[in-house]
């Protein structure tokens, strides 16, 4: 069975540099964990990132920290399965 860490994080929106070197930061610290240990991102949205690396989740914790956020939280999943869902269509 897999183990899965989903980091939820709250950045506030009134300094947007802030926000977006958080996010810039966020970024490399992915594609770092990426190229050095093999992680895989199973999603990742402005305030969510799910992967299978521990020490991931963790940086993004730290690096939510850093840059101000008012929450950060790392869990822990052993098992992903979705349960249900909803996409609504796309309009042409």
């Amino acid at each position: 069975m897999n183990n899965y860490y989903l980091t939820d994080y709250d950045v506030p929106a009134n300094n947007p540099s802030r926000r977006v070197a958080f996010y810039r930061a966020r970024k490399y610290a992915i594609r770092e964990a990426q190229t050095e240990r093999s992680a895989q991102v199973l999603f990742s949205s402005q305030s969510v990132v799910i992967s299978d690396d521990r020490q991931l989740a963790d940086r993004i914790s730290d690096l939510a920290k850093i840059f101000h956020a008012t929450a950060s939280h790392v869990y822990s999943i052993s098992e992903m399965e979705l349960v249900s869902g909803f996409d609504k269509p796309k309009e042409m």
